[in-house]
């Protein structure tokens, strides 16, 4: 069975997923989640934002098996911490968790493919 891979770029005010195509490393979706969304009159407390932005995330990485985290500052390790209080599963499947500054799709993509086809299997891969 070809594992599901996956990589997660996120800052503190957005998320985007990268997939690859088990076969390939050819296809990515890119969807993207603000944290910043707030109703005009629901002003929550930035933690209880980032809990809800944490969970959305986890969310669509669900069906992930092997999981790589990107980011340019400290949200990625928050995320982290995030998985190991609340979805121990998923912080199971993180194969690695590196810093990688703001970059295009397909910039992201690109650096998706290498660090996976460098990796070979991944699922050995350390933090």
């Amino acid at each position: 069975m070809t594992a599901r891979r996956a990589a997660l770029w996120l800052d503190q005010s957005e998320a985007r997923i990268c997939r690859l195509d088990p076969h390939e490393l050819a296809s990515a979706s890119a969807p993207r989640l603000n944290s910043r969304q707030k109703q005009a009159e629901e002003w929550q407390s930035e933690h209880s934002t980032q809990r809800r932005f944490f969970d959305d995330i986890a969310a669509l990485l669900k069906d992930t098996d092997q999981l790589l985290i990107l980011g340019p500052s400290t949200t990625k390790l928050d995320f982290v911490s995030y998985l190991q209080r609340h979805n121990g599963l998923l912080e199971s499947k993180i194969v690695a968790v590196e810093t990688l500054a703001q970059a295009s799709d397909s910039q992201l993509l690109a650096h998706v493919r290498h660090y996976f086809r460098s990796s070979g299997n991944a699922g050995d891969a350390t933090r």
